[in-house]
């Protein structure tokens, strides 16, 4: 079945969804937003056909990926102004530390998704979850993640005196989207806002950070649906980015080790799309049915002569 919910209510009620009475009316009486709402009516079967399908050939092949993403407290320090302010380390109250992670396994179901945090579950615990969650990971996607979540990550695990986990592949989106493609902007609301997939939670602002420093359970509640939410874009983000990305994803052939299959996605559903030629030779060039081109790796002719 599609995992679309307008798709799942026209078949359930017989009701078309042709954007009338209007599109706020039928994602209200859905429960979804009106970008799910925009996205079916644009193509309503295609690109979830699809994007399901590069999932399934995934998950045959057994590479875990993880979605990803924490949440920290800010730095406290005594200041002497507002604006533009050098603060030495004598001045350095707290330092910033992780609050709580977000994380959910690329083909798992929404209500699978995992939510620790310092308040919940104790600082330590935390973080021994998510190395247990690292560990297990072939690629750990998120959104600035290399720059930001990772560092936070490792630097936390080091101060708790962990080994590294095992290794694993840093997919960050937000490079993907920055090397690909021009947006006015890369901030994931917008980029998720823009593809279709939905938006980030609203939240109370700064005020809820301190909040949760202090304690407060029911700002815990609003940071965790904020939290949470982050994870589903990310993965609803790859279905949209994973025929774009090149060198940062798990060579999934590789690890199924189908000699003919998609580096990305693993299916066998590849179609040869003649040849690509390159400074030296010429290669046959394939596309998979998710999207990614890819080029053989013989060489099927070549020139005797090579510039000195």
């Amino acid at each position: 079945m599609s995992n679309c919910k307008a798709c799942n209510y026209e078949k359930r009620t017989g009701t078309v969804i042709d954007g009338r009475p209007s599109k706020a009316f039928w994602a209200d009486l859905i429960g979804v937003n009106e970008a799910s709402i925009r996205r079916h009516l644009k193509h309503p079967q295609k690109a979830t056909e699809r994007q399901s399908g590069a999932l399934v050939a995934l998950e045959a092949t057994g590479v875990r990926i993880l979605a990803l993403d924490i949440e920290t407290a800010p730095n406290l320090a005594y200041v002497w102004g507002l604006w533009d302010q050098n603060v030495g380390l004598n001045q350095l109250v707290n330092s910033t530390e992780m609050l709580c992670f977000g994380a959910r396994w690329l083909g798992d179901a929404p209500e699978e998704i995992i939510f620790r945090s310092s308040f919940h579950d104790g600082k330590t615990n935390m973080i021994a979850d998510l190395h247990a969650l690292l560990d297990e990971a072939d690629a750990v996607m998120g959104w600035n993640s290399a720059g930001f979540d990772s560092k936070h990550m490792k630097r936390e695990m080091l101060e708790a005196e962990m080994l590294p986990p095992s290794p694993y592949k840093e997919l960050d989106l937000m490079r993907v989207v920055k090397s690909q493609f021009r947006f006015p902007s890369n901030k994931l609301d917008y980029v998720a806002q823009r593809l279709g997939v939905g938006a980030k939670v609203s939240h109370s602002g700064f005020d809820l950070w301190v909040k949760c420093m202090a304690g407060d359970a029911e700002a815990w509640e609003e940071m965790k649906t904020y939290q949470l939410q982050d994870v589903h874009l990310l993965i609803d983000l790859y279905a949209k980015l994973e025929p774009w990305m090149t060198n940062s994803h798990p060579n999934a052939a590789l690890v199924s080790g189908k000699s003919m299959a998609c580096i990305t996605c693993g299916s066998e559903n590849v179609t040869d799309k003649g040849v690509a030629y390159t400074g030296t030779g010429t290669y046959r060039k394939y596309q998979c049915e998710c999207g990614r081109w890819m080029r053989g790796v013989k060489r099927a002719s070549t020139n005797d002569l090579r510039a000195i």
